[in-house]
């Protein structure tokens, strides 16, 4: 429900404030709540931005295009990681084992996007000095 999932996101806080809050709630909720492919997309959807969304999509799918091309996992990206809604149904074995594949993929694309932190003190370390010819300074 719409109440649900509001209490979802004030749960799983900001992605750019805290994303370590953000992905363990998405953890804990997938240890306690048996989310389905529906489920998990909603809860993104209501979590992150459309910008932070791609970036957590594409990073899954690179990973999985890694994993691919080295071996580790075989067939298509769409087999692994599919963008369009699923008629997987947990309740047929085959379809659990590929949810059960799934949701770790989302926890290693929330983990994989981080909002990196830049240390903006860092520029004031670097100074040229007055007499300093730039391409000294520079090499």
């Amino acid at each position: 429900s719409i109440t649900d999932l509001n209490n979802w996101r004030q749960a799983a806080g900001n992605y750019r404030d805290n994303p370590e809050k953000t992905a363990r709630a998405f953890e804990m909720l997938i240890k306690t709540q048996d989310p389905d492919w529906s489920d998990l997309d909603a809860m993104m959807g209501v979590v992150f931005d459309s910008t932070d969304l791609d970036m957590i999509k594409r990073a899954i799918r690179n990973h999985v295009q890694g994993q691919i091309s080295t071996g580790v996992l075989q067939g298509a990206v769409e087999d692994h990681f599919p963008l369009d809604k699923l008629a997987w149904d947990p309740n047929i074995s085959a379809s659990r084992a590929r949810l059960e594949r799934y949701r770790p993929l989302i926890l290693f694309g929330i983990r994989a996007t981080f909002p990196k932190a830049i240390n903006w003190s860092k520029l004031d370390e670097i100074k040229q000095d007055r007499k300093e010819n730039p391409t000294d300074f520079l090499n």
